[in-house]
């Protein structure tokens, strides 16, 4: 997909227990393949950037060859 062709929107907000709740929006996705594919990715990495942001270790990429 060519570089900017597609558009993330993040927005942060307060969560529950003092934490911040993340919001993502990928729009311009061209098919429901690509859409469901980036859903996959956004879910398998998110949790991880909140293991990592706490200090933590995610562990092995999952996706990683």
């Amino acid at each position: 997909m060519p570089v900017g062709s597609t558009r993330v929107t993040v927005m942060l907000g307060p969560g529950a227990d003092g934490g911040t709740l993340i919001a993502l929006r990928h729009e311009g996705l061209p098919n429901a393949e690509l859409r469901d594919g980036h859903q996959v990715a956004w879910e398998t990495y998110l949790p991880r950037l909140v293991i990592a942001a706490a200090g933590g270790d995610p562990g092995p990429d999952p996706h990683e060859a």
